[in-house]
This record gives structure tokens, sequence and C-alpha cells, in this order.
């Protein structure tokens, strides 16, 4: 269980009810038998998988209704049918919860997840339904340890999911939940199961959970139409007029044009690894260096970051090693809005609304002043304010967060200030809900006269694979703010390597191609050492995986512009490229001359005098 930096706001709105129907399946003893046969390992069930009367729906009493339901067809006999009868104001407004951990968990221990999805009927365009599942604590602050989410069509689909325990958990700790409330829709879950198998099960044998998007196909409407716009949007004409001294034109020069550097912002997560001096250490530099042109670097300020010695000297010297390579880079995050992401210290001030803004003003101040030398392109100002709401809590209204990017201007006047937000691209696009929440927090910063320079967009995408062409309609709805957007935080972990791969060239395809878009970013890229492992598109032993190759075809072999020729009787040469930095060499009866240039749009021309 691989804990991720956030809480999942899961608080409940009202006791969660028992569900209506026969709540013993007597197939489920034949069908956990089947599952068994497909693991390295029986394992310990975490609760009985025949007995549903544990299962509960919780949330706003009004939003849905659950039930326990005959099937047929099916190697289970029964399954919780989930209606719901309108989207919710969250995504967790109305939960799917199923029993705690019955027995302890042992750091190391693989966890392993398998149900049955289907849905009877969706108010989406798409007619599909949606969910997310969460492994977490049991009980306040609900926080995450896995997650994913997905879709569900007609069709009955078996899903296979696992994490590995990172630590210690007691009995009952820990629950699973699933969040349904994103539209309107009934979903039916069957045959449940949940095993620990223990520390040593080999993880590569379990069974894999195969993925679909549409849009995958090679002739998909959307291709074209990104195109075209990636051809107008993201390229220029590069115009070279060759002379000699005397500025005559010098017919019949070479020319050869060679893209140096990307204008668009490919980058990553900057981890420790990047100062470690040890093989993997210097392994990952060198990837880092050929992979990206930007970074982020981290400035999360908690306890256990910019609280901690060790922590704020870590933080530091990756900061100090990207500008020694000359990568410009974007600092997360200078307040992330969650007691578990500020300083026990501040969680002590929640009485003292004066002091508590006092201690966010000071560490603003000092934090930007420790930083200056490095003079970051940007930061990220605040970060998930949609879910995270304990400093509007303590302050009465969202301004707290205007007031924190007033603060940071103050502080830094040549940042690009960045707010941040998750669940936007994902869960298949089904993210309405979402995105009029992000909408009206960035339009009221905007009216309270705060920096909101940029738009982030995390992309910590689940197995619910949004549409490209869905991907770009959301982009639409966003570019109205006329700010550039980027993805801030992007990884697809999935034990589909074939499907991840190409999700990946799709989606980063539509990204591109659309013109309010100025960036994108990975959250890591080795397996070694990644928040999410089966997101990383480099293993462990530094092989590429196919997710990586797809990277690397687009951004520097498909988007990449080198070119040669010879300059017209006029002493001309013209070239399409993508907008970036070249060298451009020119050679002219045994002499030669190169010149960097920044090819802008629509279009750049530069004269070079043998």
């Amino acid at each position: 269980m691989r804990l991720r930096l956030f809480v999942s706001a899961c608080l409940l709105f009202g006791a969660a009810s028992a569900l209506s129907g026969q709540s013993a399946d007597p197939g489920m003893t034949g069908y956990l038998a089947q599952i068994r046969r497909l693991l390295p390992t029986p394992g310990e069930t975490w609760f009985d998988p025949s007995d549903l009367s544990r299962i509960s729906v919780g949330g706003v009493p009004q939003y849905a209704r659950a039930s326990i339901v005959a099937v047929e067809g099916q190697p289970f006999q029964r399954a919780v049918r989930a209606e719901v009868h309108m989207r919710g104001e969250t995504p967790y407004s109305s939960q799917l919860q199923f029993p705690a951990n019955a027995r302890p968990i042992r750091k190391g221990d693989v966890i392993f997840f398998t149900f049955n999805i289907r849905c009877l009927h969706s108010r989406h365009e798409s007619g599909e339904g949606v969910w997310a599942m969460y492994l977490q604590s049991n009980g306040p602050p609900w926080t995450t340890y896995y997650s994913t989410q997905g879709s569900a069509g007609r069709a009955w689909r078996r899903c296979y999911y696992y994490t590995v325990a990172e630590r210690d958990f007691a009995p009952d700790e820990v629950g699973l939940t699933f969040h349904i409330s994103q539209n309107a829709q009934t979903l039916e879950f069957g045959g449940m199961i949940v095993l620990n198998l223990g520390s040593l099960a080999d993880a590569s044998r379990l069974p894999v959970t195969r993925l679909t998007y549409p849009g995958s196909e090679p002739n998909a409407p959307w291709r074209r139409a990104a195109a075209q716009r990636i051809e107008r949007y993201r390229k220029g004409s590069l115009s070279v007029q060759v002379t000699d001294r005397r500025g005559r034109p010098l017919s019949g020069a070479r020319v050869s044009v060679r893209m140096k550097r990307h204008a668009y912002e490919f980058g990553s997560f900057a981890e420790q690894p990047i100062l470690a001096n040890t093989p993997d250490g210097a392994k990952y530099r060198e990837w880092f260096l050929k992979l990206y042109n930007k970074a982020t670097c981290p400035m999360y300020n908690a306890d256990w970051g910019w609280e901690s010695p060790q922590s704020r000297k870590d933080y530091l010297g990756i900061a100090e090693w990207l500008q020694k390579n000359r990568i410009p880079t974007k600092a997360h995050v200078l307040i992330y809005p969650g007691w578990q992401f500020m300083p026990t210290r501040w969680k002590s001030l929640e009485k003292d609304p004066p002091a508590l803004r006092q201690a966010i003003y000071a560490h603003i101040r000092e934090i930007m002043a420790a930083t200056a030398r490095f003079r970051f392109a940007g930061w990220d100002i605040i970060n998930e304010t949609r879910d995270l709401r304990d400093l509007p809590a303590v302050f009465g209204s969202d301004v707290i967060y205007a007031d924190i990017f007033k603060q940071a201007r103050a502080a830094n006047a040549h940042s690009r200030f960045f707010i941040n937000e998750n669940t936007i691209l994902t869960n298949g696009g089904q993210t309405e809900l979402q995105q009029e929440i992000y909408e009206r927090m960035i339009r009221y910063l905007l009216d309270q006269g705060a920096a909101v320079e940029a738009i982030g967009m995390q992309g910590h995408m689940g197995e619910s694979l949004t549409p490209p062409e869905r991907v770009v309609q959301i982009l639409d709805r966003f570019a109205r703010f006329k700010l550039p957007i980027q993805i801030t935080e992007w990884d697809l972990p999935t034990r589909d390597e074939i499907t991840q791969a190409a999700y990946t060239r799709d989606f980063m395809t539509a990204f591109f191609s659309h013109p309010a878009t100025t960036g994108f970013t990975m959250w890591g890229f080795w397996e070694g050492h990644m928040w999410q492992p089966l997101g990383a598109m480099i293993r462990k032993d530094w092989s590429l995986k196919p997710n990586g190759r797809a990277y690397l075809d687009l951004v520097y072999r498909e988007w990449w512009t080198n070119a040669d020729g010879k300059t017209d009787r006029r002493g001309g040469y013209a070239v399409r490229g993508f907008l970036g930095d070249y060298a451009v060499t020119v050679t002219h009866r045994g002499k030669s001359r190169t010149v960097p240039v920044s090819l802008k749009r629509p279009g750049t021309r530069v004269t070079i005098a043998l």
C-alpha cells in the first residue's frame, strides 16, 4: 500500500446503511477457488466474500440506495446493485463500503483485489458508468494507501488490482470504499474478493486487467483533427538567408538544421536519486537529461518536508542540480492545504486564526527568500483545494487562498504562479462536477485579484481512460480563462503495458495538439523510485518500457525537426519545424558557420553571412 500524499475526502454525511436482499452468495465458494487457481499463492481472505451483509452504502441518503440482487450466467450468484439517483455534490457523496481487514497486514504483504462490475444505466452521454476505488484508513483522516478508477459498460467486466503494504496495519485499520456519485448511474458489483497473498507472492504472476478506451482505433477521427492542430500551433516556418560578407546571396550553400530543444515543456518530478552518488543515481541523472527539458522540484511544507532539516537540504540540492544543468524548474508546492501536508505546529493554531495566518505568511517569506537564487520558472501556489478544506474551515472562506497568492507575489515577482487540482481529465472524462468546482475556484481567485497565471491539471490516470476527444473538450472549457494549461503530474499505473503505451501516446497527442497547453510533466519515470512504480517508463534495471518508447518516439522523433538542403538562386532555404531552439549550419566552398536560432510561431527569419 504505497502511501499517496493526499487524504481521500470520504467523510460520511449520514450513517452507512445495510443492504436489503438475500445476503448469502452460495456461488462464492467455487468462485473463490477459481480465482485462487490464477494466483501464485492462495492467500488469506480479507473478509468472507460469500457474506454480503457487511457491505453498506454511505453518503448523502437521498442520492443513492443499494440492494443485493440475483445474478445469472456468472460464477457468483449475488451482486450488489448501487442505484445513484443524482450526481453528488462530491464524487464521494455516494459510497459503497466493504469491510475492513479482519487480520493484521505486515509490511511487504501483497494485497490482491478482484471484482466484477457492469453498468445497467448511466445518464452520461457515453452510456458508461464510472467508479473510484480507495483503500484507506478506516476512520478520519481517511488516509489513502491505494486508489484506482475505472469505467463499466453493459457487459460484466472482471478487474484485477494489487498493492504492496509499506508498513504494518492492525486489524480493522484499513477499509475498501468505492466512490460512485460522479453521475446518476446504476452499477452492479459481484464477486468481490480481497486476499492478503503475503510477502513472498510473485506479483508478476498476478492476472492483469486489460484496458480499452474509445478513440484507440488507428483511423479514429480525432487523430486527423489533432494532427492539423499540431501543424498549426506547434510548428513554424524557419527561413534561412545565406549571404557573403558583402550581403550578396549565395546559391547552392548547404544548410543543416538541427533541433536542440523543444519550446513546449516536457518534464518530470525530480526526486532524491538525482543527488545519489551511486550507479543508480548516475543513471537517473543521465536519463533525466535525456528525457526532459523541464523539472518540478519538491518544496512541500510539512513535518516531513521543509520542516525537516534533511528534506530541506534535499530540496535545495535538487534545485541546485537542476539550475546547474540549466533545466527550467517549477517548485511544488507552496501551501498544500490539508493538515497532514502542513506542519504540526500550524495545526496547533487551528483555534487562533490570526496566529495561523502569520505563520503561513512567515513561511511564504522564508521559502521564497531561501529559493530566490534559483529563480524558479514556476510555483504551484495551492494544491487540491476541492477536497482539502482545512484552511477555509479555519478562516471562514476561500479568501485565504487569494491572500496566499498575494503574499507569494509580494515575495516573488518573477515566477509564474499555478493553481493545481486533481481529477479533471481522469475518470473517463466523467468529471463534470470536479470541473465545475475547479472552474469556480479559478474564477473566484481571479475576481479576488490573485495572481493565478497558469492552470495545473494533475494526470494521475486510473484505469478508466478518458477518450482523447473528451480530453480536448475539457481543455476547451478551461481555455476560456486564456491562461496556460499544463499537465503537472502524469502517470498511468497499470500492468497492461501495451495499452499503457498506446494511451500515453494518444493522451499526449491530444494534449499537445491543444493551443492552450504549454507543458506536460510526469510524476516520476524510474520504477526504482516512483510513488506509482507501475506507472514508470523505465524499469528498475533501467530498461525501457513500451510507454517509455512511445514517449521518446513522440517527443524526439515525430515531434522533432532535423533537415538538410541547399539554398536557392536567391540564397534562401526554408523548412517548417517544431517550435524550439536550433543550431543552423551553413557551408559553402569549404567555409562553414553555425548559429543558434529560436524558432517561434508563426515563423523566424535569419540571415547568415559567410
